[in-house]
């Protein structure tokens, strides 16, 4: 799968998640990272948890990761209006990465938009269609995303779900892509996968442009049956790719097979979950063994500093001591010469004396050489 998910794998997603219609929303979680997780009650199901990602991933789980433990704004936004609503919908917009979620509560339609593209987003709207509040505002040349705004979204000219044989062969015409596959890919939004996979299966060189009626038709078919969403979920174990279909372009690939897509993303996904927390885990472990070892060296440079500081004032007391009779002398000597003369006429005095190196007027001290 790739890294941001497309729209035809979305599509087998919401095909499969109409077993969560008249779902009640029991909890709301955000997290930090823009993920969002409705705890919900499904009739005879019992909990389940609708696990969002934008712009990754979208699938039933049992696996809750952690939560923050102090809710943000949003989430407690969306607890206020979604907490105890049913779900009524859950639908794709045409052939966008766009998912919305329909809820009910006692006064209301809501509709929860997730945008699988660019960033990903996470949009709620009343009624009205107007936005409520978003996880991120944003702000583009021709839209935006900001409260008391009507939603809307950047529309591609061709719905892929609803595309006739002759608006694609009119797309064909007016593309100024250079080849057929950077058509379906870019044009139509497919992605390079999907493109390559209806080449794969039509036959054609996928280099050519200009297409015979024979081989338009025949990429057309491939599109019908693209569409038809004939869900055959694997794990291409060798690309660890997660595809909803099975594609002839990994026909010779080792697959691990699932019943639905939402049980591969399920299991895959939250592998990839449990292994990043272990991984998040032992990095704080280390975090916090490489401060306390820090702490550690820390204390054990001041002790021996200390220990030094001991030895030296050791040092000086035992010379204090074995000159005792000497210094005791000499400070003597000092008061009796402070009676009668000042430290000017002192410092004068005391030059050349071998045991008196200065004598500091100002602050009314003088250093001797033991």
């Amino acid at each position: 799968m790739q890294k941001n998910i497309s729209f035809i794998e979305l599509a087998c997603i919401v095909k499969e998640l109409q077993a969560i219609i008249d779902g009640k929303v029991d909890k709301i979680y955000v997290n930090p990272n823009q993920e969002l997780l409705l705890q919900l009650h499904l009739p005879n199901q019992g909990k389940k948890l609708l696990r969002i990602f934008p712009p990754y991933f979208l699938y039933l789980s049992e696996f809750r990761s952690d939560t923050q433990e102090k809710p943000s704004g949003f989430c407690m936004f969306l607890r206020k209006y979604l907490d105890n609503t049913r779900i009524r919908e859950i639908k794709q917009i045409a052939s966008e990465r766009i998912i919305a979620i329909v809820f009910q509560t006692k006064e209301q339609l809501l509709t929860l938009y997730l945008e699988f593209f660019s960033k990903g987003n996470i949009i709620l709207c009343s009624q009205e269609n107007k936005i409520l509040a978003a996880y991120d505002q944003q702000e583009w040349k021709d839209r935006t995303i900001k409260a008391g705004l009507e939603y809307n979204y950047p529309k591609k000219e061709f719905n892929f779900f609803t595309l006739t044989r002759n608006q694609f062969a009119e797309l064909l015409k007016s593309s100024n892509k250079e080849n057929i596959v950077k058509i379906l890919a870019l044009d139509l939004g497919l992605g390079g996968l999907y493109a390559e996979e209806i080449i794969l299966k039509a036959n054609i060189d996928k280099n050519k442009k200009h297409l015979t009626d024979e081989e338009l038709n025949s990429v057309f078919n491939e599109i019908k049956h693209l569409r038809s969403l004939q869900i055959k979920p694997a794990l291409i174990e060798e690309l660890h790719e997660l595809v909803p279909f099975d594609l002839g372009l990994f026909k010779d690939k080792t697959k691990k097979e699932y019943k639905t897509f939402n049980e591969l993303l399920d299991t895959e996904l939250t592998n990839i979950l449990l292994a990043q927390k272990k991984i998040d885990f032992h990095k704080k472990a280390n975090k916090k063994i490489d401060d306390i070892k820090k702490i550690m060296d820390q204390q054990q440079e001041h002790i021996l500093k200390i220990q030094g500081t001991i030895d030296e004032n050791q040092q000086k007391a035992e010379y204090i001591y074995n000159n005792y009779q000497t210094i005791s002398n000499i400070l003597k000597e000092m008061q009796k010469a402070r009676e009668k003369y000042s430290w000017k006429e002192i410092k004068e005095k005391v030059k050349g004396n071998k045991l008196i190196k200065s004598v500091n007027e100002r602050d009314s001290e003088i250093t001797i050489d033991i």
